[in-house]
């Protein structure tokens, strides 16, 4: 017998403690969300996605034109981290055993948001002041702000690029289907 996703792993273990649904909701989500992240590899113009929709790795492309954009960001990102690191942060949260596992993995700029907040803040679980993520209302609101910049006068979202994206796929002959 295969041994049980991470998930499922976590949904167990939530339940033997009798937390609430929405408590298992919300672990589930973050996981997903923060922890399965994004692979990028540069060489293969490709992104992985783990653990997505199914609980299934997924693949996608890297387009040619955000590789530069994407390494100057990262750039950004790790002299950010290496600021945090000099005063004495630069510390993500790693849930479950991981942290424990990978004691220095914490401070490792692989582990580190692809696009991390703007300032630091103090992670409620544990009090330690930190870097988190950026919301998903910043990209959000600024897509909408683009597309009224642009002057579209219709309703557009990150969703809305999504399928447009999986649509324009289709129609230049690739497979979307796994």
């Amino acid at each position: 017998m295969p041994k049980p996703k991470l998930l499922d792993q976590v949904r167990d273990v939530i339940r033997v403690k009798h937390y609430s649904m929405r408590t298992e909701e919300a672990y589930v989500h973050w996981i997903k969300r923060f922890i399965f992240f994004k692979d990028i590899d540069f060489s293969y113009n490709q992104i992985t996605v783990r653990d997505g929709k199914g609980g299934k790795d997924r693949l996608t492309m890297l387009p040619g034109s955000l590789k530069e954009p994407l390494k100057k960001h990262l750039e950004k990102v790790k002299f950010l981290h290496e600021q945090d690191l000099k005063e004495g942060f630069g510390k993500v949260y790693l849930p479950f055993a991981l942290a424990k596992k990978y004691p220095n993995a914490e401070r490792e700029f692989a582990w580190q948001y692809l696009f991390p907040a703007s300032n630091r803040s103090i992670d409620p679980r544990s009090g330690i002041e930190r870097r988190h993520h950026i919301y998903e209302t910043v990209l959000q609101k600024a897509v909408k702000a683009a597309v009224r910049t642009a002057g579209i006068n219709k309703p557009a979202s990150c969703h809305t690029f999504r399928h447009s994206f999986a649509t324009h796929l289709f129609e230049d002959g690739y497979s979307i289907t796994v």
